[in-house]
């Protein structure tokens, strides 16, 4: 009796360290693993950036210039600017002003099929001080002088058009899906594709 608990205790042990990820077997895929692979995909590691030699007088790199993030006197970042791009772990754009990044939150479902998995996750947008400055009717967007408010109001550029609301500003959206395919590889599992919706 005593031997059946304790391997029934060794099991138990064993999937619960599986499952929250205590495991070296490269050939487990579990929810810890498979979020630091999406995490460190190139394409996961995405920003929302204005790229100032396109819009020279975007309303939004005139917010950018009044934080301290752009020169005032040419379009280059400052040395401020060039620390929100290491701020958030990348590396520096010297042709752009960093707005937001895009931030893991849950791996919502794993489902395995052979050597193949589709990994479900949820994900969303995290703005900067820029960013969260251009989010009109948040308290950043509040503090700007009211002629800098009066602009940002105003239709985007087509340069950020994708990101804007219909009556301009910054929507970020918000919590979002994405699903990764993963292939077992004989080293282990690999990230093939990540889509992010």
């Amino acid at each position: 009796m005593k031997k059946a608990t304790i391997a029934l205790i060794a099991l138990f042990v064993f999937n619960a360290c599986q499952t929250i990820g205590i495991t070296d077997d490269p050939k487990v895929l579990n929810r810890a693993k498979a979020a630091t692979m999406i995490k460190t995909s190139p394409a996961f590691q995405k920003t929302v950036d204005i790229k100032f030699e396109i819009q020279p007088n975007n309303p939004q790199l005139l917010v950018a210039r009044y934080l301290g993030y752009l020169d005032p006197d040419k379009p280059v970042l400052t040395e401020k600017g060039k620390q929100l791009w290491r701020d958030m772990n990348f590396e520096v754009a010297d042709y752009a002003v960093p707005l937001a990044h895009a931030e893991l939150i849950d791996i919502t479902g794993i489902s395995t099929s052979g050597n193949a998995s589709d990994v479900h996750f949820t994900w969303q947008w995290i703005p900067n001080d820029v960013g969260r400055a251009l989010v009109i009717d948040s308290p950043e967007f509040k503090a700007l002088p009211e002629d800098l408010q009066s602009k940002i109001r105003q239709p985007p550029p087509a340069a950020t058009a994708a990101f804007a609301s219909a009556n301009s500003g910054i929507n970020y959206g918000g919590v979002r899906k994405g699903i990764a395919n993963f292939q077992l590889y004989d080293d282990g599992w690999r990230a093939r594709n990540v889509y992010t919706f």
